[in-house]
């Protein structure tokens, strides 16, 4: 029995040390812009002013949530070594939804601005604003907009295991020229097991979803307003989608005011191997101002363009 005992703490310390080394000691983090306490992430009173400090990643810990109050905050790199499979996340604070604390205060709810390019090199992260409005395209609490960065977009990835939900995420908006070919996430590898779902992804200088990094497997795209591609007026193939993932899900999106190549492509031309699309639920349309507007969109290779890879599997439409 005084073995029991004794044996006792050394198997509790390490589980209680997993939360007690970041914030509030119990899986939470406070991001707010116009915080002035200590800054140490403890609490709205205390909440970190932005992705720094407590709440850099670099001392972000697994499994913890990231609460993010309304405010302007700059991009960062996510790149938080992974734990297994444990996520972090990144939560808009929502009135009804806001963590633990007991000093939020409802004027710290409402838009979370993160302007730049945010690159996520490392997997298992959720990115979540947990609410939109009705008619899709507003009422969220996170914009991530790249507003200046023809090259790039709000979000670079080069990691698996990812989620993104109620999200407006905007490209360079209307900056035509060839230095726009800007998109809303932007895959420079392979990102396997990608969530996109309840966002507003518009006004990219080229493509919302560039996602042609050779291969990649299982993704779902749902819920999602995609709306004016191809801003740059420029000579680049462009598409809501350009993807060469297998087993692939894109279903019950709205995709208005799409140009260039198709509104989803392989637009790869001859690699890699794809199987196993489904395709299904959605609305394609141009609005009447755009079909008539004295840039004249047109579509090469239809709703759905293939360029020539090998297929195995199937594409369901």
């Amino acid at each position: 029995m005084t073995k029991r005992f004794l044996l006792l703490p050394f198997l509790l310390v390490p589980a209680l040390a997993v939360w007690g080394s970041n914030c509030d000691g119990s899986g939470n983090c406070y991001i707010r812009a116009a915080a002035a306490g200590t800054r140490d992430g403890s609490s709205w009173t205390n909440a970190c002013s932005g992705f720094a400090g407590a709440c850099a990643p670099s001392n972000m810990t697994r499994g913890v949530i990231y609460w993010v109050a309304a405010g302007s905050y700059s991009s960062a790199t996510f790149n938080t070594a992974a734990s297994g499979s444990t996520n972090i996340t990144i939560r808009a604070a929502a009135p009804s939804n806001h963590g633990p604390a007991g000093d939020w205060n409802s004027g710290f709810a409402g838009l979370a601005t993160i302007s730049g390019v945010n690159y996520i090199t490392t997997p298992y992260w959720i990115f979540d604003g947990q609410s939109r409005g009705a008619d899709w395209r507003s009422g969220y609490n996170f914009h991530f907009i790249n507003s200046t960065d023809g090259s790039n977009a709000p979000f670079v990835i080069s990691a698996a295991n990812l989620t993104f939900q109620y999200l407006d995420i905007q490209g360079t908006t209307n900056r035509t020229g060839p230095s726009y070919n800007d998109n809303g996430i932007l895959a420079t590898a392979s990102a396997n097991n990608l969530y996109v779902g309840y966002c507003y992804v518009h006004e990219t200088g080229n493509t919302q979803f560039q996602l042609n990094y050779g291969t990649s497997n299982n993704a779902t795209f749902e819920y999602n307003y995609i709306y004016l591609n191809h801003t740059g007026q420029n000579d680049t193939h462009d598409e809501a989608f350009s993807i060469t993932y297998s087993n692939l899900i894109i279903r019950f999106n709205v995709m208005q005011d799409i140009m260039w190549t198709a509104f989803i492509s392989d637009a790869n031309c001859c690699t890699p191997n794809l199987s196993n699309w489904d395709i299904y639920g959605n609305v394609f349309y141009w609005d009447s101002a755009y079909a008539s507007g004295s840039y004249t969109p047109f579509l090469g290779n239809g709703i759905v363009g293939l360029t020539g890879e090998n297929w195995s599997g199937y594409l369901h439409f």
